[in-house]
């Protein structure tokens, strides 16, 4: 699928929302933490509108913008009253076309993105999700870079860095997505949008290539500084994929974490009482996607947690699904397109998000999708794929060493 833009109007919706993917992120930034800095930074000052100025001008017209800086594309949103769609779209070119590089204003986002890098480092569970996990499963590939990079590297950072970065990124040609009231083609053509895209060179980026960490049943375990009661797991499971299999991956969060009637929350919860609230999750990047299953635990039963969790994963590729539960898990997994239309900036981030990694985005043409996912032969997709070097496991918060039960255990759960 090649679609660079979508325009969808809603006869539901009162707003109007537009969003911009860019093929870049941490994956691909010069200086870590750079990309999320410049993004931020770009929605508070132009060379026109100092900081107050711009937030005046945004608060008396109604206009949000967002950013969203990720590891393999980033996001610039904005959101909207109808009437004032021709603001928003000005606004964009302007944050876009002349951005302003106050020194003080770079300063103080850096502090604030230390600070936050301090907190994700010191919670257990944010460590795991948006470090340890990835490290587990990807080793030393750049996609472990998490957007928000690093302490020393941000300290360095100059207005020269963010505007040699600026430069970079406005050379790549975005994807457009924009739903709401009464809109179409044309009519965002007159109200400037082609102009705003204008602003953008027309570099087109291949498909990021991602590898794995390589290593058999890989293993990854980090203290927080804040102390924890709980032990929290990751057993991650790595894809070597394309756009068909990521619909497929859903269905399977769907039966292993699809709300109360899924397989986790039953087992682990409900019948074990392991973990108050485990859940898995899929995250879709390149040629790969991730795979995991996460819960806390009590120290003492984290290898009952990892030998559950694994062997729930493992029995719902490898076992027959009954009809009843396979059809609640597919009806979780369309549903999500139903929640999405319910405003125009949801919508248009869940447009962005199929287009950048090239699935359908049509409500229709999804639920078709996945009624032929549930009638084919998909556990066995999945299942071709659980490897050892595609298996791995991570954990932060209080444990023992658990490397050698990780290890006996995903190496006992065999295909």
């Amino acid at each position: 699928m090649n679609t660079e833009k979508v325009i969808l109007a809603r006869s539901n919706l009162q707003t109007i929302s537009i969003g911009l993917s860019l093929p870049i992120g941490s994956i691909t930034e010069p200086s870590k933490g750079i990309n999320s800095i410049l993004l931020n930074h770009m929605t508070r000052s132009t060379q026109d509108k100092d900081e107050e100025t711009l937030a005046e001008f945004l608060d008396n017209k109604g206009i949000s913008l967002y950013t969203s800086p990720g590891r393999t594309y980033s996001t610039i949103t904005t959101t909207c009253p109808p009437k004032n769609i021709t603001y928003a779209i000005e606004i964009l070119q302007e944050i876009i076309g002349s951005p302003e590089f106050d020194e003080s204003t770079i300063n103080q986002l850096v502090q604030r993105q230390i600070s936050q890098i301090e907190g994700m480092q010191s919670n257990a569970d944010s460590l795991l999700g948006n470090y340890t996990r990835w490290k587990a499963a990807f080793g030393d590939d750049p996609i472990t870079n998490h957007p928000t990079g690093d302490s020393e590297t941000l300290q360095k950072l100059t207005p020269g860095d963010l505007e040699g970065w600026y430069q970079s990124i406005t050379k790549f040609k975005p994807k457009i997505a924009a739903v709401g009231i009464d809109i179409n083609e044309q009519k965002m053509k007159n109200w400037g949008l082609d102009d705003l895209i204008g602003q953008f060179g027309n570099i087109a980026i291949d498909k990021i290539k991602i590898s794995g960490s390589g290593i058999d049943y890989n293993y990854r375990d980090e203290k927080s500084t804040m102390k924890s009661e709980n032990s929290y797991l990751s057993i991650n499971l790595n894809l070597n994929t394309d756009a068909s299999m990521l619909d497929t991956s859903d269905l399977l969060i769907s039966l292993l974490s699809g709300g109360f009637s899924s397989r986790m929350f039953k087992e682990i919860r409900g019948k074990r009482n392991l973990s108050y609230s485990p859940y898995a999750i899929v995250n879709k990047y390149g040629n790969v996607a991730l795979i995991s299953s996460l819960l806390d635990v009590r120290p003492e039963r984290a290898e009952e947690g990892i030998q559950t969790t694994l062997r729930l994963m493992h029995d719902t590729l490898t076992e027959e699904i009954p009809k009843p539960e396979l059809m609640r898990a597919l009806k979780v997994a369309q549903r999500i397109t139903v929640f999405v239309s319910d405003s125009s900036s949801s919508y248009t981030n869940y447009i962005l998000s199929r287009i950048t990694s090239g699935q359908d985005w049509e409500v229709s043409k999804i639920k078709t999708q996945l009624d032929e996912i549930a009638a084919g032969n998909w556990q066995q997709e999945i299942l071709s794929q659980w490897q050892p070097q595609n298996l791995s496991f991570a954990m932060t918060g209080e444990f023992e060493n658990l490397h050698q039960q990780w290890q006996s255990i995903a190496g006992g759960i065999t295909v």
